[in-house]
């Protein structure tokens, strides 16, 4: 929203999303071979720390009056290689805290501390900016966020194996047993795919359209973008407890499912901005509801993604299959970009409905293509064949 309010423009919105994601390509899958080899609480805690590190410099340069475009483009790219090195090894000790019973409820109530969060720092940040403006907002977030680096201090966590051996050589050699573990398994190969699909035409909803929809859509102003954000959180709250309450064993099933639902809630979102009255823009019915469904679906489809990844891979190697979801995080660099070109090409609302569409065709692809993969059963696979009579 600061990047809007500076330049007005939806490209640069798009631009600044880009950057954050960009560092992920490359340092993805390192970033796994690093999570595997050395102790991960510790890359944790690195990573927790630099992003305070930054969150601090870009407050008082705001604060000064000195903050231009290129910091925000520079402290986006920072925080996108932090991220980089937090995920791989945040999400694979989750399997080594809980029984592998529970890895899905597991993965689900992480995604429900996150929606909660997204809940209550969206209504936070709206508050923030109408009381302390937005000088005194980017102050407050890395106040809050010494929180988060004492709690991943505090933290205690299973010992973990010294590496082999050392040197760029056993870096090259772990990340090349990675990538040939994750091409030899096909769950995990139909699932990158679908993931791929996922964040490039999924995620700027959220990234891009949601902002553009409040500003110039629905005319709902500053205050509308966390609004939209907000309710999208509630909608990924209730999709996280539904995953971690009745958790289920189908997961090739439901990938593609849940990712032809998301695009349909899309959409839906798209088309329903554009209804009167009570229904569209005036009373905001059905893009609310639309949007609370698109967080819900979001949140759901990714669950399964991180679950099929992190049960599919023993644990030496999980890092490095779950970092592999980074080479298709970075392509919503793409996704990001192309939406706001597009939406000033064509409109928010075709862009939006566009995405959604292409969605809906990928997953209806892989139910209709991939019959094998449709089979996956929480635990390794296809289910097991019944004896003939």
């Amino acid at each position: 929203m600061l990047v809007y309010e500076l330049t007005g423009s939806a490209a640069h919105l798009g631009a600044v999303v880009a950057m954050r994601t960009l560092p992920q390509l490359g340092l993805g899958v390192v970033a796994g071979v690093i999570a595997d080899r050395y102790d991960r609480r510790r890359v944790l805690i690195v990573t927790k720390i630099g992003a305070l590190a930054i969150g601090v410099a870009f407050a008082a340069l705001l604060v000064a009056g000195q903050l231009e475009l290129w910091h925000i483009y520079l402290a986006s790219f920072g925080r996108g290689a932090l991220m980089a090195f937090d995920q791989p090894a945040r999400n694979s000790l989750i399997p080594s805290v809980v029984p592998a019973a529970w890895l899905m409820n597991a993965v689900a109530l992480m995604a429900t501390t996150q929606s909660s969060m997204r809940v209550v720092g969206a209504a936070a940040a709206g508050v923030a900016l109408g009381v302390i403006g937005t000088e005194g907002t980017f102050v407050l977030i890395p106040v809050i966020y010494v929180g988060s680096v004492t709690a991943t201090i505090l933290m205690r966590t299973p010992a973990q194996p010294a590496p082999a051996g050392i040197g760029i050589s056993a870096l090259r050699a772990d990340l090349v047993e990675g990538l040939r573990f994750a091409r030899s398994h096909r769950a995990i190969r139909v699932t990158l795919l679908l993931s791929l699909l996922f964040f490039t035409l999924g995620v700027p909803y959220l990234q891009v359209f949601s902002p553009l929809f409040a500003l110039e859509v629905l005319d709902m102003g500053n205050t509308g973008v966390g609004i939209l954000l907000a309710v999208s959180g509630v909608g990924a709250l209730v999709g996280a407890l539904m995953v971690a309450s009745q958790p289920s064993t189908r997961i090739g099933l439901m990938l593609p499912l849940l990712l032809v639902a998301f695009g349909v809630a899309l959409v839906l979102f798209a088309v329903s901005a554009s209804l009167p009255a009570l229904w569209g823009r005036r009373w905001l019915v059905l893009p609310l509801v639309a949007i609370a469904a698109v967080g819900m679906l979001q949140t759901a489809y990714f669950a399964y993604v991180q679950t099929m990844l992190l049960d599919a891979a023993p644990n030496e190697l999980r890092a490095r299959v779950f970092s592999l979801i980074s080479l298709d995080r970075a392509t919503s660099t793409a996704g990001a970009a192309a939406a706001g070109l597009l939406a000033e090409a064509a409109g928010t609302q075709l862009a939006q409905a566009a995405y959604g569409a292409l969605l809906i065709v990928g997953g209806a692809a892989t139910l209709l293509l991939a019959r094998e993969f449709l089979a996956y059963r929480m635990g390794g696979g296809p289910p097991p064949r019944q004896p003939s009579r």
